[in-house]
C-alpha cells in the first residue's frame, strides 16, 4: 500500500498535488464500500465458530460425554447439525457476549508494558522514515522530487520482505522477543553507516537502493511484528482466561501507544532537522531504535530462560528412555524403560 501510494503521488507531481489527494480519496472510498458490504464482524453472524473454539468444544464434549448444553450456541448447532436461521444465530451470539477485559488486567500481562514502550520507539523511527525520507533525499542528496518519492519505495520493499521473513523466523525458532531485538539492534549500525556515506557524498544510486532496502528490512520488521504477532500472543495469555476480546484490546493498546510515537516524530524530526541538520536527525533515530531494543532485553532474557528450562526438563526423560531393560540382558534386545518404570521396578527382575 505504501509503495503504490508513493509511486502514485510521485507520478501525480506532473499534474499537481490535487490529483494525488483525489486518487487516494477515491480509492479509500471504494474500499470502504467493499468493507461495509462484505466484511463479517463476528463468525457467529454467519453460523461459524470463532478461532480456537472448535478445539475447546471438542475437548469439553470429550470430558463431559453428556447431553448438557455446550458453552457455544453455534458450536452446539455444529455438533448436533441443527442449522438455524441467521437471526437466531445472532440472537444467541448476543446472549453469550463476552465481557470486556479490564485495562488493569491487560497491563498486568507479563511483557505488556515492555512491548508497548518498544512499539512507541520502533513506530517513531519507522514513521520518521516513511514521512521524512523523500524530504531527506530531496534536500540532502539533491534528488529531484519525483525521483525522491519513487526511490523511497526501496525502504518499503525492505519492510515488506522483513515482515515476512521475521514472521517465518518466529514460527521456526519458537521465539519472539529474541528475533525482534536482533532486527532492532541491526538497524542502529545501518543508520550510522547510511548517514556517514550520505554526508561524504559517496552514496550512488545502486548503493542507496541497497541501503534503503536494508534499513526498511530492520526498521520496519520490529514494529510490524509487535503489532501483529505479539498482540496475538499477549492476547492469549492464561491470565485473560481465553477471552476472545482481549486480543483486540491488546492490539489497540500496542498500536495506540505506537501511534503516539508516530505523532511525536513529526514534531521531533522536523525541529531537529531544521535546527541541527540531518546528522543530528539520524543520531536521534539511532537512539530511538536503541531504546526500543533496550525495552526488549527483559522479555528476551525471560524467553531464553524458559527455553533452557524446557530443554533441561527434556534431557532427563530422553536419557532415561535410552537405558536398556535389565530383564532383557542376553536376549539381544533392549527395551526402553520410562522413568516411572525405573523407579518402581520390582525386586528380582
Amino acid at each position: 500500500g505504501t509503495i503504490v501510494g508513493k509511486v502514485g503521488s510521485s507520478a501525480a507531481l506532473a499534474t499537481g498535488w490535487w490529483m494525488a489527494f483525489i486518487g487516494c480519496g477515491v480509492g479509500t472510498a471504494c474500499l470502504a464500500v467493499v468493507v461495509a458490504l462484505f466484511l463479517v464482524s463476528d463468525p457467529y453472524e454467519v453460523s461459524l465458530l470463532r478461532p480456537g473454539e472448535a478445539r475447546r468444544i471438542a475437548a469439553q464434549a470429550h470430558l463431559e460425554r453428556t447431553d448438557s448444553p455446550l458453552s457455544s450456541p453455534v458450536g452446539t448447532s455444529f455438533l448436533h447439525r441443527q442449522h438455524s436461521d441467521p437471526e437466531q444465530a445472532v440472537g444467541r451470539h448476543r446472549q453469550v457476549e463476552e465481557p470486556p477485559v479490564p485495562l488493569a488486567t491487560i497491563l498486568k500481562v507479563p511483557g505488556m508494558i515492555a512491548f508497548c514502550v518498544a512499539c512507541f520507539f520502533s513506530k517513531l523511527a519507522y514513521y520518521a522514515f516513511v514521512f521524512w525520507l523523500p524530504t531527506y533525499l530531496d534536500q540532502a542528496l539533491h534528488y529531484p522530487q519525483q525521483k525522491a518519492g519513487t526511490f523511497s519505495t526501496f525502504f518499503d520493499m525492505g519492510g515488506f520482505t522483513g515482515g515476512i521473513l521475521g514472521g517465518l523466523l518466529i514460527d521456526r525458532l519458537k521465539m519472539r522477543a529474541p528475533v525482534l531485538i536482533v532486527f532492532q539492534l541491526a538497524s542502529v549500525p545501518l543508520l550510522f553507516f547510511y548517514d556517514y556515506i550520505g554526508r561524504t557524498m559517496t552514496l550512488s544510486d545502486p548503493v542507496n537502493a541497497v541501503m534503503l532496502f536494508a534499513l526498511g528490512f530492520t526498521v520496519t520488521t520490529p514494529y510490524s511484528l509487535i503489532t501483529s504477532v505479539m498482540s496475538t500472543y499477549l492476547g492469549k495469555h492464561p491470565s485473560l482466561n481465553g477471552n476472545s476480546r482481549a486480543t483486540g484490546t491488546v492490539t489497540a493498546i500496542l498500536d495506540g501507544v505506537g501511534s503516539f510515537g508516530a505523532v511525536l516524530q513529526g514534531l521531533v524530526i522536523g525541529a531537529i532537522s531544521k535546527n541541527f541538520g540531518w546528522n543530528a536527525t539520524f543520531i536521534m533515530l539511532m537512539c530511538f531504535s536503541f531504546f526500543s531494543a533496550l525495552c526488549l532485553v527483559r522479555p528476551t532474557g525471560q524467553e531464553l530462560r524458559d527455553r533452557r528450562q524446557r530443554r533441561a526438563m527434556e534431557v532427563p526423560i530422553l536419557s532415561a528412555s535410552a537405558l536398556p531393560n535389565e530383564g532383557s540382558e542376553g536376549s539381544g534386545t533392549s527395551l526402553p524403560l520410562s522413568p516411572p518404570a525405573m523407579q518402581h521396578k520390582p525386586q528380582g527382575s
